[in-house]
């Protein structure tokens, strides 16, 4: 049995290896040229940028990992103060009475949202470094 319906679409090397139309540009897809005027091209990748940029993608994956497992110790001592903090916020508005009271209020808001906001700018580091596109609950 012969296998002869295949169709080979062209890697991403036969594509960037490939000089661009005539002209730089094709009119229907980016405009006219201008005459005289050069395109820019992109120059092929030699083996010691494709080796750095190995070494890179080991180091940001490997990054990832460790930021990856100390995400759950964190947000679970992030939410230790957080959540006290504005449980605490009404208590403190409706039924505390001291000289200090205003302290106590900008404390609790300023714990439960500083610990949010450290917690949203973590996962969004662990986002912008992860290797593949992840859902973090």
């Amino acid at each position: 049995m012969t296998r002869n319906n295949i169709v080979r679409f062209p890697g991403v090397r036969e594509r960037q290896g490939g000089l661009p139309a005539e002209g730089g540009r094709t009119e229907a897809n980016e405009g006219r040229t201008l005459p005289g005027v050069e395109q820019p091209v992109a120059a092929p990748r030699t083996a010691g940028a494709r080796a750095a940029r190995g070494v890179l993608y080991g180091f940001r994956y490997a990054l990832f990992l460790v930021l990856m497992w100390a995400r759950g110790p964190l947000r679970f001592l992030l939410g230790l103060v957080g959540v006290p903090a504005m449980f605490a916020l009404p208590l403190i508005a409706f039924g505390y009475e001291g000289a200090n009271k205003e302290e106590l209020l900008m404390l609790c808001v300023g714990a439960g949202l500083g610990a949010f906001v450290l917690a949203w700018f973590y996962d969004s580091i662990v986002l912008a470094l992860s290797p593949e596109p992840i859902f973090l609950n």
